[in-house]
Order: C-alpha cells, then structure tokens, then sequence
C-alpha cells in the first residue's frame, strides 16, 4: 500500500511512486502480499480477517482512494478513521465509514473516491479502468486543465510556503 509519503515529484514535476518505509513482500506464484503498510490507507481485507492467501493490487486501489481524498482535500483534518487504533479502525470501515468527502467535490472524482473505497475487493476498478476515467473527465475538462498548467500565477516557491 501507498501513501502520498511514497509520491516523489522529479525535476519536471512529473510524480514517481516509491515504496519507501513499507516492506511489500509479493509471492511470485500467487502475487500476494504479506505486509502492511499504514493504518489510514489499509484496506479492510488487509487487516480482518487477514486472509489466508494474501490479498492483491485492490489492496492498493483503496490506498489509492483515500490519496486522491487527501489531494482532493489538502489533508483535511476532517478524517472521522483519524487517530483510532486498529481494532476500531476495522469495525468502522466494515460498517462503511470512510473520511468526509466535501460537499464541492466534484462528481468526477466523487464516483472514483467512493470506487476505491469498496469494502469488497471485486467491487474496486482496477487500475487499467481508473487511468482510462481519469483519462476521460481530463478530456471531457480539457480547458479547465489547460489553463491550470499554462498559468504564470503560480510559483514553485510559492507551493513550497
């Protein structure tokens, strides 16, 4: 599992997912992972009941979930799974509680977060189908994007403040 610990940005700004700080150990016969990593990015399967096979790359699609909550949010401390140990953590996200998605979120991303966020691995989008959604609404909002990375109002120093 990831967390935007894991996310590095190279000179051109471009993100590299690392795993640094998480051991991930992949069975080559069966793919699964046998460690994990940190308790708000925990998917439930990962946690309780640990299941006997290991678990796959849905385990990190929800990670990738609650990443996109945290960009989306700006690491909001409105996270109702902020600072609950384990055990209640589980019980919590079994009945399906999840941190606070604001209400201006645009529907976009609201669908894909609420994706991610599946209790039931099956349910998750594979990664294939979240980069084509992601592909489509830049598509369908391609002015909006534009004008986001063609702007001369933003500074790096700035972002570093």
């Amino acid at each position: 599992m990831f967390s935007f610990y894991s996310l590095l940005l190279d000179e051109e700004f471009r993100v590299k997912v690392t795993d640094f700080g998480t051991a991930k150990h992949i069975d080559k016969l069966t793919s699964a992972m046998t460690e994990i990593g940190t308790l708000g990015y925990m998917a439930p399967e990962v946690v309780e009941p640990p299941l006997p096979h290991g678990y796959d790359s849905k385990v990190d699609v929800f990670s990738y979930g609650v990443l996109l909550w945290e960009m989306y949010c700006r690491g909001s401390e409105d996270n109702t799974l902020k600072g609950i140990g384990l055990g209640n953590y589980v019980k919590k996200v079994k009945k399906g509680v999840r941190p606070h998605i604001p209400n201006h979120c645009p529907q976009e991303f609201l669908k894909l977060i609420c994706a991610c966020w599946e209790f039931e691995p099956r349910k998750r989008p594979p990664f294939v189908d979240i980069v084509k959604y992601l592909q489509q609404v830049i598509h369908l909002h391609k002015d909006e994007f534009e004008k986001l990375y063609t702007s001369d109002s933003c500074d790096v120093e700035e972002l570093a403040t």
